[in-house]
């Protein structure tokens, strides 16, 4: 199956949503801002996941903080997001 890019997509989801031109182009527009921020966020869940993982193993390994000063930082860590 050969696959598609993004902008065949957004043109093809754009044609079922309105016969007129104009709106073809803005719902071409708004498929691929939705995608592509889409994209970011699922980076910066990624990222976010990573970092608080970090946050817990240095915690595990340096077993000095209690479990409520971690919680601390991760809260403060995604506040910073």
């Amino acid at each position: 199956m050969e696959k598609e890019t993004l902008e065949e997509v957004a043109e093809r989801y754009a044609k079922g949503k309105s016969s007129a031109t104009v709106f073809q182009k803005a719902h071409t527009e708004d498929f691929i801002s939705g995608a592509q921020w889409q994209a970011e966020r699922n980076y910066d869940d990624a990222q976010l996941y990573s970092e608080i993982e970090n946050l817990i193993i240095t915690w595990n390994i340096d077993g000095t903080l209690t479990a409520g000063a971690l919680t601390r930082q991760i809260i403060e860590h995604i506040k910073k997001k």
